[in-house]
Order: structure tokens, then C-alpha cells, then sequence
């Protein structure tokens, strides 16, 4: 999760919750791995552009 060009927060694990915003609201999810890694619940094509909060 990055913060700035130079700062980021590395420190995420499976299971652990976080909200993102999608739609103009912050919904809760976590990070899981199957074939790869996805965003439970939520529906996003690329997750590295969604803002996020921890």
C-alpha cells in the first residue's frame, strides 16, 4: 500500500481488513490468494489504482 513515491506501508497479510473506496464509498475487504491475488467483495479490474485506508 503506498503512501508517496517513497513511502509505503508493506506490512499487509491474508485476512487482514482494510477499506477501499469504490463508488465514492469506503467498503471493507482484505486481501486473499486463490489462483492470485483479489480483493474480497469487491469487483475492481485493477486494485492497484483504488484509495485505500488501513
Amino acid at each position: 500500500m503506498r503512501f508517496d513515491l517513497a513511502d509505503y506501508y508493506g506490512g499487509l497479510h491474508c485476512g487482514q481488513c482494510f477499506n477501499v473506496m469504490v463508488g465514492g464509498r469506503w467498503r471493507p475487504t482484505g486481501f486473499e490468494y486463490a489462483a492470485d491475488w483479489y480483493l474480497v467483495g469487491i469487483r475492481a479490474d485493477d486494485p492497484n489504482d483504488l484509495r485505500a485506508r488501513i
